[in-house]
């Protein structure tokens, strides 16, 4: 997704001042991919350098020189934020909550499946995965249980 100059230079400048692409573009509901490519053609088109193939440092000098020919041209950083059209952290954080809680719903329930003495051939098909996904499923689930219980300390008491 390509965005307006003002909103490339917000990106320029958000990223110069620290912030990572990857929670730049989590705030927007799209790829660190995208918002590297948008810097990417703020760089080229204001500064006519190309920086592919140039990291780190000497992509940051070339975006900070970019910024500033932006900046003294008089043109604006990203004036009307509407723009940018921001995804609500609150939507995304509760997204993620609740899939990582499907995902280990599933795999407790490989276990139990496995303990009630199911092969991984007959469990596959009704949680319409393969036989190999069911193992590392079942196998994920184990080691979690085993970080669990690690330093839990069993006394054995007779009764």
């Amino acid at each position: 997704m390509l965005y307006p100059d003002e909103c490339k230079a917000w990106f320029t400048q958000q990223w110069l001042y620290g912030h990572r692409q990857t929670k730049i573009a989590a705030e927007f509901g799209v790829t660190a991919s995208a918002i590297n490519e948008n810097i990417c053609r703020f760089i080229e088109a204001t500064i006519e350098t190309n920086p592919v193939g140039r990291y780190g440092t000497e992509r940051k000098k070339l975006a900070a020189r970019a910024l500033l020919v932006w900046m003294a041209q008089g043109n604006p950083v990203c004036v009307d934020v509407s723009l940018l059209v921001p995804k609500p952290q609150v939507i995304i954080d509760e997204e993620l909550r609740l899939e990582a809680m499907y995902n280990h719903a599933r795999h407790e329930h490989v276990f139990l499946l496995r303990c009630e003495g199911l092969k991984f051939k007959e469990i596959a098909p009704r949680l319409g995965v393969t036989s190999g996904r069911v193992n590392q499923m079942f196998h994920k689930f184990v080691e979690r249980m085993k970080k669990a219980t690690r330093r839990t300390h069993w006394t054995i008491v007779e009764g």
